[in-house]
């Protein structure tokens, strides 16, 4: 029993001392897209010689490890890669969900469902400076695909430091992240120039990747230098990386048998273009020593925003004899191709519909571009489309997308418009004007110039202010609900009348006809309706003061013409306050320093007047019928209102009531 029990002892301690043996092991990174093969441990001495152990030490800092890059051919040989230039998503890290990301979400789900590319190239201004947020927010947007894409830096990604945040904290926030279908690493980093990352060469395999057909070549080509006012240009360093590059996939290439170039075909994108694309360009137009791919009706005082300093890329390609485009964004509305040396200088248009930059509502013209296995390619511009658009409109009660209805074509909104409201309307791909074919107001046909031609019940401009476009509308009906239905394929406008409000006896509406007829009202207490010399609205005829028990204690016509000084009796105050002879007790009336303000009492309100609107309030709260504006000059005493007569206001309503009291 005893010679049992040390067996089962010894055994025991047998395997303890295996256990201790083994060697912890770190797993081998595996591409998700890659097939996993079997591995095979290496043969290990089964009796070491024992070493010391080493001082523990702490554990370092993770540091972000570039993971293995690739594409592979589809099966039917055609590699379709679509270039999604300037998205600029985000607006300074505001407006993440307003209209036009919402309208460029919506591009870009449709890009991807119709052309369903193997591959999308995001090529710079993906975000507007809003650092490691931003580059989350779009992560979020473009992994939903479920497409490999790859990350391009352009100027608006960092600059300014991208709201603190540097470069290399981009960078790691690209590497870091959960992402499955991102195609991108820190790459080189050129000593003296840390502010550039994401310079890297993406091999492109045959389906069964066990041939090198080409790659893919990402620069960063920097960003604007506020300091000296230019933009920066790919430097000297990431040229000398960009030939020891093709030099490495080069002697790769070149042991494989049955390639199709004697030097291994390469593809570049970057951002902004280099000084080659105004040389091509030139040199096409004269037909001279360069060819149009895709031509378009552009000067060369057209093709800004480029670095004017040349570090010699173009000749370093020429020199390689590998790169058989260069693929650009940036320039927004630029399109053209231009082959020279051999070498195919292309912009790509910008996708997004940033509010911060011109272009904002033109068609959209996406490039995709289909690579052979040569790398040859065609172009194919991806343009925004009927069904693709939409109309949205901003109002003063809300906004948001009409309705749009495929057997009339119509786009049709409801809104309710407040005194002075407006409505802004936009039309997703087309530039809106305010010259429509034809306009029916409340059942009448109007045509031409809708600015003239509305006249008493609206306005309109083109609107541009706050980064927005599209038509303004300006309402002075208020507070009436309207249905605007606008028809793209004939450019023509109906405004109809859904609900209007109604007026009982002793009631007006404050409104506004246009600008030389109005009637406004002013509630905030303690506004300056009189500030020293200058009246809250300048060329106002009439001006009435009404306080908190809703009695007129002040009244002035005409004060530009010396009226109203209660040193005067060109004015009207209530009897009430008619032994007031300090101005101690008015509520309306405030001295200073000789001179007298006049301000909106707590609970009451202020009146301005102006126009035609001048009869409208005459005829409610005068105690003689008003034929014209003229007479007002002769109302200037204490006999003009009846003292027991009351003004109430509905700021809801934008109703002036009249009330007696005994």
């Amino acid at each position: 029993m005893k010679n049992l029990f040390g067996f089962i002892l010894c055994f025991c301690l047998l395997l303890v001392l295996v256990g201790c043996g083994e060697t912890n092991k770190t797993p081998t990174p595996v591409n998700p897209t890659e097939k996993t093969e079997p591995v095979v441990e290496p043969t290990v001495n089964p009796n070491p010689t024992p070493e010391p152990e080493p001082t523990p030490e702490p554990e370092p800092t993770p540091v972000p490890v570039d993971k293995e890059l690739y594409i592979c051919m589809p099966e039917n040989k055609q590699l379709k890669v679509l270039q999604m230039a300037d998205i600029h998503f985000g607006v300074e890290g505001k407006n993440w969900h307003n209209d036009k990301v919402e309208r460029t979400k919506m591009y870009m789900d449709y890009l991807v469902e119709t052309e369903k590319p193997d591959v999308i190239v995001c090529s710079g201004d993906n975000i507007l400076q809003t650092g490691v947020k931003g580059i989350t927010e779009f992560i979020n947007l473009i992994e939903k695909y479920e497409t490999p894409w790859i990350w391009v830096y352009g100027n608006h990604d960092s600059e300014s430091d991208a709201n603190g945040y540097r470069k290399e904290d981009l960078s790691n926030a690209l590497v870091n992240a959960n992402t499955k279908y991102l195609l991108y690493k820190h790459g080189y980093v050129e000593e003296g120039y840390e502010d550039r990352y994401g310079n890297f060469y993406i091999p492109i395999y045959n389906l069964s990747k066990d041939k090198l057909l080409g790659a893919f070549i990402i620069f960063d080509s920097g960003e604007f230098d506020y300091s000296n006012n230019y933009y920066q240009t790919i430097t000297e360093g990431q040229i000398e990386w960009y030939k020891s590059e093709i030099d490495t996939l080069q002697e790769t290439y070149a042991k494989q048998e049955g390639n199709l170039y004697d030097i291994i075909p390469t593809v570049v994108f970057s951002h902004i273009q280099i000084p080659e694309f105004i040389t091509a360009f030139e040199k096409a137009k004269k037909n001279d020593g360069a060819e149009f791919i895709i031509n378009q009706d552009v000067t060369v005082d057209d093709i800004e925003g480029g670095p004017t300093k040349n570090n010699g890329l173009f000749d370093a390609m020429v020199e390689k004899k590998s790169t058989k485009a260069y693929f650009v964004g940036h320039a927004h509305t630029l399109y053209f191709q231009v082959k020279m040396n051999d070498i195919v200088l292309g912009f790509g248009p910008q996708t997004g519909f940033s509010k911060l930059f011109a272009n904002n509502d033109a068609p959209r013209k996406t490039h995709l571009y289909t690579f052979g296995e040569d790398l040859s390619f065609t172009t194919k511009q991806c343009n925004e489309i009927v069904k693709n658009k939409g109309l949205v409109f901003s109002a003063t009660n809300g906004s948001g997308n009409a309705s749009f209805n495929p057997e009339t074509g119509n786009y049709t909104f409801t809104t309710q418009l407040g005194l002075w409201g407006r409505v802004t309307i936009d039309y997703y791909g087309d530039e809106l004007t305010s010259e429509f074919t034809r306009i029916t107001y409340n059942n009448t046909t109007i045509t031409g110039e809708i600015r003239d031609q509305l006249g008493a019940d609206w306005s309109t401009k083109l609107y541009t202010e706050d980064f927005d476009s599209g038509v303004f509308l300006c309402s002075h009906k208020t507070d009436n609900i309207y249905k605007f239905i606008y028809n793209p394929t004939d450019n023509t406008l109906v405004i109809e009348i859904v609900e209007q409000l109604q007026l009982e006896p002793g009631q007006v509406q404050a409104l506004a006809v246009n600008k030389n007829s109005y009637l406004t009202v002013w509630k905030n207490p303690g506004f300056k309706i009189k500030n020293g010399d200058n009246w809250c609205s300048a060329n106002a005829m009439l001006y009435i003061i009404v306080d908190s028990e809703g009695r007129i204690v002040y009244s002035v016509y005409y004060p530009q013409s010396g009226n109203g000084d209660p040193k005067s009796s060109l004015y009207y105050t209530h009897p009430f306050y008619e032994d007031d002879r300090d101005y101690q007790t008015n509520p309306a009336i405030v001295m200073k320093d000789d001179n007298y303000n006049l301000v909106v009492p707590e609970g009451g309100f202020a009146i301005t007047v102006y126009g035609e609107q001048l009869l409208t309030i005459g005829r409610l709260i005068y105690s003689q019928t008003i034929s014209s504006p003229n007479e007002l000059m002769e109302i200037n005493s204490r006999l003009a209102y009846d003292p027991n007569l009351r003004l109430s206001y509905n700021a809801e309503t934008k109703v002036i009531s009249t009330y007696y009291v005994e």
